[in-house]
């Protein structure tokens, strides 16, 4: 009799035992469900999917609402949910399964995720269950006057701005994708392997970021996306830099024609013109900086090779480093993946990726200077006035200029001093892009701005150097002046080359008509001087790609 009632008891306990690790439990809206291994697993899934998100986001969409997300009557449950239910469907998993494995839990969770993804975004990608889940999940009945989310936009695999998750794409998304895009298709691989493989490793990086983003956008950490988009751009950057030199280091080009041959046809003859490829008009730039612009005045070509050759000192480098961003903890799932100092540095003309090369130049002649309270400036003090001055002598609808401020830098009084060598000064460009640029040359004549790469604005979208300054002319009069070389920085930027010059232009012919204003304003004489404005002649460009006249043809020397 008492085996009797021990199997007894113990029958009771066996199926006490099975029918609570299959889960007739409370579940989050004390509901009793009953639940699988594999039910776990996806659960838990959904429960930290990025759809809910989207979601969400239609809800409000749909509606045609204007308020954000979390005016909606069912946001507090919806979004704290997703935490709320992995530790719940996590519990549930330990208590009832954990004998089926043999690691940590949350590790195999993290794990199993990619498995089950297929399975559980199918069923995500459905607006009926999506509601049925909503309603199950915070017990919160959906107004009828709700829309269900369109299907096809809830299973687009894209995020777009339509297809909004918690974290939205970063704002860097598109333009790396674009950079890493034209590079791509620009670089012929076989001319510039190691240039194409920077960009091919940089696009497989950024599809993987992606992948993992729409896998796991869980609406925490968003601004770690935004760190990772400057960390890729920065790491192709690099890795340009990095191995320039290996990309067909001779810089020599197989002739295409043998000496002594012809170009088809019986006899010797002179050959005809071959058709080079984008990468020997690149590599042609590269070596001669200024061979598309035609028959050029050497007087010009020097002044503005000397503006080209420019280098900065040392001690604008020591300066440049000492701007640092620590960026740590970037982590993926909660452990820590990798650290990030992002350092300023700068931004050579060499290394800058577009083939034009923009010259300028944009005088105006003083035949007396001004007066500034009570007393006529000599040349050097109103230059001294123009650099403090900066904005008063521009549109500053074009570009704003203040020293930098950030970083635990402060440069405001370097710049306002008599001697403001390695001040940075930070540029508001209209647009987009902004940019800095550091005081790489001052003497009594002038100064020079080089342009930088910073934490605070990133990639100036030129890279060179601008000269500010005056020289006397043999009547007496002085010109002041301001000369820039410098090329697009990337190739987002070359792509709208025009739009760039366009307002790089507007902006220094605004400085010489404000200056002219204020010469004559302060019992002066000025008059503008013509612009000299040289770029690529793209007709000329063409020609040659498509073979009607020789590589030569871009080539123009001094004599010396």
């Amino acid at each position: 009799m008492r085996l009797f009632n021990a199997f007894i008891i113990f029958i009771f306990f066996a199926v006490l035992c099975l029918f609570a690790c299959k889960r007739d439990l409370l579940g989050p809206v004390d509901k009793r469900i009953e639940f699988t291994q594999k039910e776990i697993e996806i659960k838990w899934a959904e429960a930290r999917s990025g759809r809910w998100y989207t979601y969400s986001h239609f809800k409000t969409l749909e509606q045609g609402k204007k308020e954000r997300i979390d005016s909606l009557a069912y946001q507090t449950a919806l979004f704290s949910f997703s935490e709320n239910a992995r530790e719940y469907y996590r519990g549930v998993f330990n208590e009832c399964f954990r004998d089926s494995i043999d690691q940590d839990v949350d590790v195999y969770l993290d794990s199993i995720y990619p498995v089950v993804y297929q399975e559980m975004d199918k069923r995500m990608a459905d607006p009926m269950y999506m509601e049925q889940l909503f309603t199950e999940y915070t017990n919160i009945k959906l107004p009828s006057s709700y829309k269900r989310p369109n299907r096809k936009k809830l299973m687009a695999y894209e995020i777009d701005e339509t297809w909004v998750t918690r974290c939205g794409l970063p704002p860097g998304y598109s333009r790396v994708r674009e950079l890493f895009d034209n590079t791509l298709l620009m670089t012929d691989p076989l001319w510039k392997p190691w240039t194409f493989r920077c960009a091919a490793e940089a696009r497989t990086a950024l599809d993987s970021w992606y992948d993992y983003f729409h896998r796991n956008n869980n609406g925490y950490d968003c601004e770690s996306n935004t760190t990772y988009m400057f960390a890729l751009e920065d790491n192709f950057y690099l890795c340009l830099f990095n191995n320039r030199g290996r990309d067909n280091p001779t810089g020599e080009f197989p002739d295409p024609i043998p000496p002594g041959g012809t170009p088809g046809g019986g006899g010797p003859g002179s050959p005809s013109p071959s058709k080079p490829s984008q990468q020997q008009i690149k590599n042609q730039i590269a070596n001669k900086p200024f061979a598309l612009f035609g028959d050029l005045d050497c007087d010009i070509v020097r002044r503005w090779v000397e503006t080209a050759r420019h280098q900065v000192a040392q001690a604008q480098i020591d300066k440049l480093n000492s701007v640092v961003n620590n960026i740590v903890d970037v982590s993926i799932l909660g452990t820590p993946v990798y650290s990030i100092q992002d350092i300023a540095h700068v931004q050579s003309i060499n290394n800058a990726y577009s083939t034009v090369v923009n010259m300028d130049y944009f005088p105006i002649r003083i035949s007396q200077l001004p007066v500034v309270d009570g007393q006529r400036l000599t040349a050097s003090q109103f230059k001294e006035y123009l650099r403090k001055n900066i904005n008063s002598f521009v549109n500053t609808a074009y570009s704003k200029f203040e020293p930098y401020r950030w970083h635990g830098i402060n440069d405001e009084s370097l710049w306002n001093s008599a001697n403001p060598l390695n001040t940075m000064i930070g540029i508001d460009i209209a647009g987009p892009d902004n940019g800095t640029v550091i005081v790489s040359k001052h003497n009594n004549v002038g100064w020079t701005f080089t342009t930088v790469y910073d934490p605070k604005y990133g990639i100036h979208p030129v890279s060179g150097n601008r000269d500010f300054g005056y020289f006397q002319n043999s009547d007496g009069s002085y010109t002041f002046y301001t000369r820039g070389v410098d090329r697009l920085t990337t190739g987002v930027d070359a792509s709208m080359q025009n739009v760039a010059f366009f307002a790089a232009d507007e902006l220094w012919k605004s400085f010489q008509q404000k200056v002219k204003s204020f010469v004559e304003s302060k019992q002066g004489s000025a008059a503008i001087g013509t612009p000299e404005i040289q770029r690529p002649d793209w007709v000329k460009v063409k020609e040659v790609i498509d073979g009607k006249k020789p590589l030569s043809t871009l080539s123009t020397d001094c004599n010396d």
